[in-house]
């Protein structure tokens, strides 16, 4: 097997990688705790669905995104 160094793009795509999967984590920590603290007379629940999709899902795929781009980017 060869040893190799990471490089620094490799890194930052590892880290860009770790922060996507911890807003995911967090959209479902949060979208729990709005489960369990919303009233019935207030908005319909899937307008919050929404709303933290955008928050957290959206910036989540984003950072997947460039970091498999940055993870598999080769230099030639």
């Amino acid at each position: 097997m060869k040893k190799g160094k990471l490089g620094v793009k490799k890194i930052i795509g590892f880290i860009l990688l770790f922060i996507a999967v911890m807003l995911v984590l967090l959209f479902g920590i949060v979208l729990e705790a709005d489960y369990l603290n919303w009233y019935a007379y207030s908005s319909p629940f899937y307008l919050n669905v929404i709303y933290r999709s955008v928050e957290f899902l959206v910036p989540a795929v984003i950072l997947m995104v460039v970091g498999i781009v940055l993870i598999k980017n080769k230099k030639k």
